[in-house]
């Protein structure tokens, strides 16, 4: 369907989101606040910002010093209210970002609830020593006031060159924006010259009061995504580029296209299948992908896909079927300069350090 003809219920949603902004924004409706560090991520655009790779940044960071907690809608999961993840957890429990992270960071508290400050008082009280708490995909959710709030923004789809939903896919207007404290440009070019970033701030149009960070995605390793089923030990990705090994890859992620380029750089005639964003994969999908994947199995090739796809297929039996060759793509995010990354930490660190209920952001 044509932008032009989507426009008007733009304008529809946008007076929406509107005017629930400024019920927040002039005290009609409240919002919860707490005695610690919430710390908000989140963004304007639906899917594939960049976010969880800045979450589990924020993750390291504070958690080397403090005991952080995440609490997490839990998108997509089938189950309802407060669940705090354990070993047991699925992404049908939690949603697969929840258990990414749960997963990836296993001592620290993680959990979902709809309502976030429900979530938060709970979370507290099942776990009081924590000190500081993410709060993960909630820029829009304005029923909790952080005391810090920042905002993912894809360098490939800014906010500048966007539209409301659902002629765009924008969350809501982008003077939206000016509630961040911080942003992060995320997966930019590795090298990005001063020229380009002055531009790109000029557009975006933040405040001065704003700091706005760039930062790109960098991939770590190749993990085989079973373990305990497969021969696989993880490797250098780059070490698959001149190996002559085939690859066929598949994701269900809001932005794919970074992806796609990756694997492209590894073998150029690798098959990319894509699904939807936060897809759950059946049976039928696995046939699928290990149907595409016979000659490169053939070959001593790998099946290539997301950390975050590895979580959807952990509790589905069929997935056994690509086991033994299944592996994940590690990524981690970095920032562009040391410079960047030094001041971003002590923004932070500061931040969490300092926070008394007096200094809140407002």
């Amino acid at each position: 369907m044509k932008k032009g003809v989507l426009l008007p219920l733009s304008w529809l949603y946008g007076a929406l989101t509107k005017g629930r902004n400024y019920l927040y924004d002039h005290g009609f409706k409240a919002a919860a606040s707490f005695d610690l560090p919430v710390i908000s991520v989140g963004n304007l655009t639906v899917g594939g910002t960049g976010k969880t790779p800045l979450v589990e940044y924020l993750i390291r960071l504070i958690g080397a010093s403090r005991k952080v907690a995440l609490l997490s809608r839990g998108y997509k999961r089938l189950s309802r209210g407060f669940v705090l993840a354990d070993k047991t957890s699925t992404a049908r429990d939690i949603g697969d970002e929840p258990l990414q992270i749960h997963r990836k960071f296993p001592d620290m508290a993680v959990a979902v609830q709809e309502k976030r400050a429900e979530g938060i008082r709970c979370l507290l009280q099942l776990r009081p020593e924590t000190e500081a708490i993410l709060l993960d995909d909630a820029f829009q959710h304005r029923a909790v006031q952080p005391s810090l709030s920042l905002l993912a923004v894809d360098y490939h789809r800014p906010v500048f060159d966007d539209w409301l939903l659902p002629a765009g896919s924008l969350r809501e207007s982008r003077r939206g924006m000016k509630r961040a404290d911080v942003i992060v440009v995320t997966k930019c070019p590795e090298y990005l010259g001063d020229e380009e970033r002055k531009s790109f701030i000029a557009r975006l149009g933040s405040e001065k009061r704003q700091q706005v960070f760039f930062s790109h995605i960098a991939y770590t390793a190749v993990c085989p995504a079973f373990p305990e089923k497969s021969p696989l030990t993880p490797v250098d990705p780059l070490s698959l580029k001149d190996s002559g090994r085939p690859l066929l890859a598949f994701c269900g992620i809001g932005s794919p296209q970074p992806f796609v380029e990756y694997i492209r750089q590894l073998d150029p005639q690798a098959e990319v299948l894509t699904f939807p964003d936060h897809h759950r994969y059946t049976d039928s999908d696995i046939a699928r992908i290990a149907r595409a994947a016979m000659p490169v199995r053939e070959q001593g090739g790998l099946i290539l896909t997301t950390e975050k796809d590895c979580c959807r297929l952990a509790d589905l039996p069929a997935a056994g079927q690509i086991a033994d060759c299944l592996c994940y793509l590690g990524m981690e995010m970095q920032f562009c300069t040391p410079q960047e990354e030094t001041l971003f930490n002590q923004l932070i660190t500061e931040h969490v350090r300092t926070f008394s209920p007096s200094r809140r952001v407002d």
